[in-house]
């Protein structure tokens, strides 16, 4: 009984799973978008880009897998990382050269 029914299993077509917690297309498709120009934004601030890295990079398609493998929370939490990265550094861009 137990055969047949592994059995059975494995006749089942296989299907592509997609959970639909995880990012959805036009969500990330926005994501990669605004990734590369807050990239392109920090990088014109003066002593705010340091290279690239996991976050800051050019690579939409890299972007948008991400954000379809994760879960609203952890994207958002990311958007808020890049956000406040970019605030804080103008602000001290700001205050370097208000102390001129």
């Amino acid at each position: 009984m137990k055969r047949m029914m592994i059995l059975g299993l494995l006749s089942i077509p296989s299907i592509a799973y997609a959970d639909p917690q995880l990012g959805d297309r036009t969500s990330c498709e926005l994501y990669a978008q605004s990734a590369l120009e807050q990239y392109l934004q920090i990088r014109k601030i003066p002593g705010c880009y340091k290279g690239d890295n996991g976050r800051w990079h050019t690579n939409y398609d890299r972007h948008y897998s991400w954000c379809m493998s994760v879960l609203p929370p952890v994207l958002e939490r990311e958007k808020d990382i890049r956000a406040s990265s970019i605030a804080r550094c103008m602000a001290e861009n700001d205050d370097h050269v208000n102390q001129d």
